[in-house]
Formats: structure tokens, sequence, C-alpha cells
């Protein structure tokens, strides 16, 4: 941001430079040549005076314009900047107050039982007292929503066979349904979507080359609702759409502020053909590409193989759309290996996921091993990059690695976390 600054006021100052030289030196012929009209003719030097005053001062007039213009470009361009910023800080402080909010309902309730039970001098008053949830004293600032029992179980490599933003150890399957459903229209509602990101890196280095994004419903402070909890009651109450419309902006917005590094990391998104078919969706992702083409290629749109084969013409129109725009297409869930490479050239598809038991599963013998072998080599030969996902301990990476693959992710690597992909700059 400082060389940005440096370099626009040597512009400035170069142009200043450049203006002055301009008038000076219009200032010099001038003159010369109402010195040289004054021996010809008194009144038409005078008349050539009045004319290149004018002249010059109507040069004064644009100038001085030109300049104000630069400059309330730059004050309005700023006060964006600082409304952004704040709308930020304020959308944190929202979050810390219903955190704040839920612990003391939660104290005064612990404590209103805690007195009941001393009053009527019940034998398990002791128990009831230990039993209740004892809270740490510091609290998470900015974003910093993970509790500290998340810190422990991130130590701890789930099952390879867990979805890749689900926590085993959550009580997900304690809340019913119903309270699922009110957990989705609050979010909704309230546009309160929980951001959720994990690396995807370089193998074998584990270098993070992009992220994925994910949305989760918030259920209460440190627990968050992964989309195989809340997704199938979400499309039952027709909302959907919008999760994944608020998904989408938080992605163009997590974009957009990080424009200005030079390697910012390409951002995957999970999208549906309904999403897809949503007037408001496309508008408003049309409209941001539109104005910033320059950040289409950071934006790839990630869609289920089963979804992909069943979408119809005009969806398909759509996604060759994006791709002229400079999006990128994913495909994952892979459990069919029958690819129309041809076709998924046409439609920008530049990356194709497969889980690591999936993978695994399709190369049980040497002839089933050499067919995948085969199938990546073609892919990427094509331009389609092969990611092995849920890659979830050492001993799986292993085996992965023996197919030659450049990129995974999964809990090895880092679990979806929600504090974003980048952390704000303090320079």
């Amino acid at each position: 941001m400082a060389g940005k600054k440096k370099t626009a006021s040597k512009k400035s100052a170069h142009k200043t430079a450049l203006s002055t030289a301009k008038l000076l030196t219009g200032a010099i012929v001038s003159t010369v040549l109402v010195t040289a009209l004054a021996f010809v003719s008194l009144q038409l030097s005078l008349t050539t005076l009045a004319v290149i005053a004018g002249s010059a001062f109507l040069l004064y007039e644009n100038n001085r314009r030109g300049f104000w213009e630069i400059g309330s470009q730059f004050k309005f361009k700023r006060l964006k900047d600082e409304q952004t910023n704040l709308s930020k800080e304020l959308a944190v402080q929202r979050y810390a107050i219903e955190d704040i909010k839920d612990d003391l309902q939660k104290i005064r309730i612990s404590g209103d039982s805690a007195t009941s039970a001393h009053s009527n001098n019940a034998p398990k008053r002791t128990q009831h007292v230990k039993a209740s949830p004892a809270k740490p004293k510091e609290r998470h600032t900015n974003q910093a929503l993970i509790t500290e029992d998340d810190n422990r179980r991130r130590k701890d490599p789930p099952l390879t066979s867990t979805p890749a933003n689900y926590d085993p150890r959550a009580d997900y399957d304690g809340l019913s349904d119903m309270i699922v459903k009110e957990l989705i229209q609050h979010a909704v509602r309230e546009s309160q979507v929980g951001v959720f990101v994990q690396p995807i890196v370089r193998l074998p280095q584990r270098k993070t080359s992009f992220y994925e994004i994910f949305a989760r419903i918030r259920a209460k402070p440190g627990m968050y609702l992964p989309a195989a909890r809340y997704m199938a009651l979400a499309r039952e109450d027709k909302v959907m759409n919008k999760v994944d419309h608020l998904l989408l902006m938080q992605c163009l917005k997590s974009i957009e502020d990080t424009a200005h590094l030079e390697k910012a990391a390409p951002l995957f998104i999970n999208i549906t053909s309904a999403t897809l078919s949503n007037a408001l969706f496309m508008k408003q992702l049309l409209g941001f590409l539109s104005q910033k083409r320059y950040l289409a290629p950071r934006l790839i749109f990630e869609i289920q193989q089963k979804e992909f084969d069943d979408m119809s013409p005009a969806i398909l129109e759509i996604l060759r759309g994006l791709g002229r725009l400079g999006c990128a297409i994913s495909i994952d869930h892979v459990t069919s290996l029958d690819f129309d490479i041809k076709f998924l050239q046409v439609l920008k598809v530049r990356f194709v996921k497969i889980d690591a038991a999936e993978l695994l599963n399709h190369s049980k013998n040497e002839r089933d091993f050499a067919a995948m072998n085969r199938l990546k080599k073609r892919l990427e030969g094509n331009g389609i990059r092969f990611i092995v996902e849920k890659i979830e301990n050492e001993r799986a990476l292993k085996e992965i690695l023996d197919f030659d693959i450049h990129y995974g992710q999964g809990y090895l690597f880092g679990k979806p976390h929600p504090q974003g992909v980048y952390k704000k700059k303090t320079s």
C-alpha cells in the first residue's frame, strides 16, 4: 500500500513539473510573439495579447478543475475504505456481544439452579455446581471464534470417512431438525452465516496453493453446523439459495480485500444449479466481475459431479459465460471416472477433486492403479488439475503419494477455520 502511495505521489509530482514547464514555454513564446507583432502593428499586438491571456486563463481553470477532481476522488475512496473497515469492526463487535449475551444467560441459569439447590438443601447440590460449565477468563476477540476444546481437537486426526468440514466430536445429532431449521432461518434473516476456510496444499511440499470456503450455521459459541447437517433442511425450507448468496458475498469481499496482495490464493466456493439460476445471485456476481475482471481468476466455483452431469443446457450456458469472464470450475464428489475432457475444457473446468478413500477404492490392483495414473496424466495434460481431498492422516498421505498427486486437502493440512483466509495487515 505504501509503495502504491509513493508511486502515485511521484506521478503527481511529474505531472506538476510537466505542467509548469508547459506554462513557462507558453509564456516565453507568447512574449516573443507579442513583441514581434508590436513592431508590425500595436493594435494587432494588443489583440493577440488579449487572446493569449484569455486562453491562459481557460487553461488554468481547466487544470485547477482537474486537480480538484483528482483530490475529490482520492477523498471519496478514503471515505469508502474507512466505511468498509467500520462495517467490519461493527460486525465483529456484534458477534462478540451475542457471545457475551449467551454466556450471561448461561451463567444466570446456572446461578438460579445453584441457588434453588442450596435453598432446598438437595444432596446433589455439590454435583450440580461441579457440572456447570466453567468459562475461561479470556474471551475471543475479533473473529477468533474457536474454543479451547476445538483447538485441542484440531490435533487429533479424524477418520477418513468424515466430511471435509465436519467435527466428529460435536453433538450435531443432539439438535433436532426443528432447532436446526430455526438456526438456519435466524442466520439468513440476520445475514450471519459463518464463513470457514480450509487450505488446499501443493504436495509434497505442503505449501498452501488455494483455499476452499464453506458456509456454516452457528449453533452456539464455538459450535457451527456443517453443510452435511443443515443443507437438506435448508433446501426443504427453500432458503439454501440465500445461504449460498451470503457465502458468495463474503467470498467476493475476501477477494476484493486481498486484491493488494501479490500472491493471494484463489478461493473455491461450492455452488448449485438452483443458485446459478437465482437472479439476485447472478446479478450481483456479474456486476462484481464486470467491474473487476482482474479478480475473476481467483474465483473457482465447485459443483458436485452428480449435479454437474444432470445440469440443463441453460445452466451449462451460464457456466460457460462465467468461464469467459475468467472464473474456473471445479468438480468434486467424483465417483465416476468417465470424463469427457473436451467438454470439460469448453466449460473451463480446471480442477477435479476425488476423495482419498474413493481414489484408493478405484486402485485395488495393479491394473486399476495403472488406469488411474493414466487418467490423472490425461487430465493434467489437458490443463485440469487433480486434487485429492479428505486426507486425514500420514498413513493415507503415504499411500496417495504413490499416485504422484500434486494437490491435497484434508484435516492433515488444516481444519476449516473461521478467522478468514488472510489476516489484516498491521502495517
